[in-house]
Protein backbone atom coordinates (compact mmCIF):
# COMPACT_ATOMS: atom_id res chain seq x y z
CA UNK A 1 0.00 0.00 0.00
CA UNK A 2 0.83 3.66 -0.11
CA UNK A 3 3.16 4.99 2.58
CA UNK A 4 0.89 7.07 4.88
CA UNK A 5 3.73 9.52 5.41
CA UNK A 6 4.62 10.01 1.75
CA UNK A 7 2.83 13.37 1.56
CA UNK A 8 3.08 15.23 4.82
CA UNK A 9 4.50 18.67 4.10
CA UNK A 10 2.65 21.99 3.87
CA UNK A 11 1.47 23.08 0.44
CA UNK A 12 0.68 26.61 -0.57
CA UNK A 13 0.97 29.35 1.99
CA UNK A 14 0.52 28.68 5.67
CA UNK A 15 0.80 31.14 8.53
CA UNK A 16 1.27 29.93 12.08
CA UNK A 17 0.63 32.09 15.10
CA UNK A 18 1.15 31.18 18.71
CA UNK A 19 -2.20 30.84 20.54
CA UNK A 20 -3.76 27.33 20.55
CA UNK A 21 -3.13 24.09 22.47
CA UNK A 22 0.49 22.94 22.82
CA UNK A 23 2.00 19.59 23.65
CA UNK A 24 2.94 20.04 27.30
CA UNK A 25 6.66 19.77 26.48
CA UNK A 26 9.16 22.23 25.06
CA UNK A 27 9.52 21.92 21.30
CA UNK A 28 13.13 20.68 21.54
CA UNK A 29 12.95 18.61 24.75
CA UNK A 30 12.82 14.85 25.05
CA UNK A 31 10.69 12.78 27.39
CA UNK A 32 7.59 12.52 25.22
CA UNK A 33 4.59 10.56 26.52
CA UNK A 34 3.71 7.32 24.76
CA UNK A 35 0.33 8.55 23.48
CA UNK A 36 -1.07 11.94 22.49
CA UNK A 37 -3.12 13.98 24.94
CA UNK A 38 -6.91 13.83 24.79
CA UNK A 39 -8.64 16.49 22.69
CA UNK A 40 -11.72 17.94 24.41
CA UNK A 41 -14.72 18.85 22.28
CA UNK A 42 -13.73 22.50 22.78
CA UNK A 43 -9.91 22.42 22.72
CA UNK A 44 -9.68 25.73 24.58
CA UNK A 45 -12.88 25.80 26.66
CA UNK A 46 -11.54 28.08 29.37
CA UNK A 47 -9.48 30.53 27.32
CA UNK A 48 -12.53 32.69 26.72
CA UNK A 49 -13.74 32.31 30.30
CA UNK A 50 -10.37 33.16 31.89
CA UNK A 51 -10.37 30.06 34.10
CA UNK A 52 -7.21 28.28 32.88
CA UNK A 53 -3.70 28.51 34.23
CA UNK A 54 -2.33 27.78 30.75
CA UNK A 55 -0.09 30.50 29.33
CA UNK A 56 -1.33 32.19 26.18
CA UNK A 57 0.78 33.85 23.56
CA UNK A 58 0.63 37.57 23.10
CA UNK A 59 2.98 37.76 20.11
CA UNK A 60 3.40 35.85 16.87
CA UNK A 61 6.12 33.26 16.53
CA UNK A 62 8.37 33.51 13.50
CA UNK A 63 9.57 30.58 11.42
CA UNK A 64 13.22 29.54 11.68
CA UNK A 65 15.52 30.52 8.80
CA UNK A 66 16.53 26.84 8.51
CA UNK A 67 13.69 25.22 6.52
CA UNK A 68 12.98 22.96 3.55
CA UNK A 69 14.42 24.12 0.22
CA UNK A 70 10.96 24.62 -1.38
CA UNK A 71 9.85 27.21 1.20
CA UNK A 72 9.90 31.00 0.91
CA UNK A 73 9.49 32.96 4.15
CA UNK A 74 7.88 36.41 4.08
CA UNK A 75 5.97 38.83 6.30
CA UNK A 76 8.77 38.93 8.88
CA UNK A 77 9.05 35.11 8.78
CA UNK A 78 5.39 34.77 9.83
CA UNK A 79 4.30 33.36 6.46
CA UNK A 80 5.71 30.26 4.75
CA UNK A 81 4.90 29.63 1.10
CA UNK A 82 5.73 26.57 -0.99
CA UNK A 83 7.54 27.74 -4.12
CA UNK A 84 8.16 24.44 -5.91
CA UNK A 85 7.50 20.70 -5.89
CA UNK A 86 5.67 18.63 -3.31
CA UNK A 87 8.44 17.64 -0.90
CA UNK A 88 11.02 19.76 0.95
CA UNK A 89 8.37 22.01 2.52
CA UNK A 90 9.12 21.66 6.24
CA UNK A 91 9.14 24.74 8.46
CA UNK A 92 9.51 25.09 12.24
CA UNK A 93 9.01 28.03 14.56
CA UNK A 94 12.17 29.76 15.73
CA UNK A 95 11.51 29.46 19.48
CA UNK A 96 10.87 26.33 21.57
CA UNK A 97 7.31 25.98 22.82
CA UNK A 98 7.10 26.26 26.61
CA UNK A 99 5.12 23.60 28.44
CA UNK A 100 1.36 24.05 28.00
CA UNK A 101 1.96 26.86 25.49
CA UNK A 102 -1.05 27.70 23.37
CA UNK A 103 -0.31 27.54 19.64
CA UNK A 104 -2.48 28.33 16.62
CA UNK A 105 -1.84 28.36 12.88
CA UNK A 106 -3.87 29.82 10.02
CA UNK A 107 -4.30 28.17 6.62
CA UNK A 108 -4.11 30.89 3.97
CA UNK A 109 -4.30 28.47 1.03
CA UNK A 110 -3.71 24.80 0.19
CA UNK A 111 -3.10 23.06 -3.13
CA UNK A 112 -6.28 21.01 -3.80
CA UNK A 113 -4.38 18.62 -6.09
CA UNK A 114 -2.55 17.02 -3.16
CA UNK A 115 -3.79 15.02 -0.18
CA UNK A 116 -2.02 15.14 3.16
CA UNK A 117 -0.43 18.39 2.05
CA UNK A 118 -0.52 19.87 5.55
CA UNK A 119 0.84 18.18 8.65
CA UNK A 120 1.51 19.66 12.08
CA UNK A 121 3.81 18.45 14.79
CA UNK A 122 6.61 18.95 17.25
CA UNK A 123 10.20 17.77 17.20
CA UNK A 124 12.27 16.86 20.22
CA UNK A 125 15.60 18.20 18.99
CA UNK A 126 17.03 21.57 18.09
CA UNK A 127 16.27 22.39 14.43
CA UNK A 128 18.94 25.07 13.93
CA UNK A 129 21.36 22.71 12.15
CA UNK A 130 18.87 20.04 11.11
CA UNK A 131 19.08 18.85 7.51
CA UNK A 132 15.39 18.59 6.78
CA UNK A 133 14.28 15.38 5.04
CA UNK A 134 11.89 15.39 2.07
CA UNK A 135 8.86 14.79 4.32
CA UNK A 136 7.98 15.58 7.91
CA UNK A 137 7.21 11.92 8.59
CA UNK A 138 10.89 11.15 8.03
CA UNK A 139 11.91 13.30 11.01
CA UNK A 140 13.18 11.10 13.87
CA UNK A 141 13.55 10.69 16.83
CA UNK A 142 11.21 12.40 19.30
CA UNK A 143 8.74 13.58 16.69
CA UNK A 144 4.97 13.86 17.01
CA UNK A 145 2.99 14.58 13.84
CA UNK A 146 -0.68 15.11 12.96
CA UNK A 147 -1.48 14.04 9.39
CA UNK A 148 -5.09 14.01 8.17
CA UNK A 149 -6.80 12.86 11.41
CA UNK A 150 -4.02 10.51 12.56
CA UNK A 151 -1.17 10.88 15.04
CA UNK A 152 2.33 9.62 14.24
CA UNK A 153 5.17 9.19 16.72
CA UNK A 154 8.61 8.74 15.18
CA UNK A 155 6.95 7.88 11.81
CA UNK A 156 4.64 5.20 13.30
CA UNK A 157 0.87 5.74 13.29
CA UNK A 158 -0.30 5.44 16.89
CA UNK A 159 -3.81 6.93 16.76
CA UNK A 160 -6.61 7.51 14.22
CA UNK A 161 -9.70 9.73 14.29
CA UNK A 162 -7.88 12.30 16.42
CA UNK A 163 -9.27 15.80 16.04
CA UNK A 164 -10.27 17.44 12.77
CA UNK A 165 -8.98 16.08 9.47
CA UNK A 166 -6.31 18.53 8.27
CA UNK A 167 -7.14 17.68 4.63
CA UNK A 168 -10.65 19.08 5.07
CA UNK A 169 -9.90 22.21 7.09
CA UNK A 170 -11.12 25.18 5.04
CA UNK A 171 -8.77 27.94 3.96
CA UNK A 172 -8.82 30.92 6.30
CA UNK A 173 -9.19 28.79 9.43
Amino acid sequence: GRDPCSRVVPAGAARRRCEAAGTGAPAWAGGWPRRPPEVPSDPCPCVHQGECDLPSATASMEFLENHGKNILLSNGNLTATRVSSYNQGIVVVAQPLPQQQLFQFQIDSLNPQWTSSLSLGVIGSSPERLNFPATACSLKPSTWLLQRDSVFQNSLKICENYGPNLDTCPEGT
